[in-house]
């Protein structure tokens, strides 16, 4: 009974640290349509950001727990930028009840090594004993790797105790370049 009353307190407090797909998946019109933009005056700085989306994966020989069949990550793209120059950045959220698996380095599926920055990391809550972290990654792109994999890309993050592939889709990619080249960000 403590188990099933974990497990459901676990899945309602998860239901809400990451998104679904959301609907900007359906085309690149709809992936550049919401984007959200902010402004920051002091330091002169725009930054804009895709929505969030979980990516789901299967991994044979991770550690096992409550939520091993439901297993995501979440990212966004994020563009920022200050006196003409624009910085891109796949922004990545790892949600836990294994501890931390501390990510360093995420390779590409055509080989290439990228390495990871950590942003943020926190304990969400702890209940009968499971604790639920999350991590909050980014990992730097050019230009010029998000207009020559446009068709999607994928990644394998590693880290101290897991290893996960996700993809990113193609409208997503797309709808991001889009907006990049209206607002003559790239």
């Amino acid at each position: 009974m403590k188990k099933i009353l974990t497990s459901l307190f676990l899945l309602v407090i998860l239901a809400g640290c990451t998104s679904t797909i959301p609907d900007s998946l359906v085309n690149e019109e709809s992936a550049e349509n919401a984007i959200l933009c902010e402004e920051d005056s002091f330091s002169k700085t725009t930054t804009c950001r895709t929505e969030w989306v979980s990516s789901s994966w299967t991994t044979e020989g991770a550690e096992h727990g409550l939520f091993d069949s439901n297993k995501s990550i979440s990212y966004q793209l994020l563009s920022e930028t200050k006196n003409s120059t624009t910085k891109i950045s796949l922004v990545l959220s790892y949600v836990n009840n294994h501890g931390w698996s501390f990510f360093e380095y995420a390779y590409d599926s055509e080989g290439k090594k990228f390495p990871l920055e950590r942003y943020s990391s926190d304990v969400k809550t702890v209940v009968y004993n499971q604790a639920i972290t999350k991590e909050i990654y980014t990992l730097d792109l050019t230009q010029a790797y998000i207009k020559n994999h446009k068709t999607g890309m994928s990644f394998k993050l590693y880290g101290k105790s897991i290893q996960i592939p996700f993809n990113v889709p193609k409208p997503y990619i797309k709808g991001f370049l889009n907006f990049l080249k209206k607002t003559k960000k790239i």
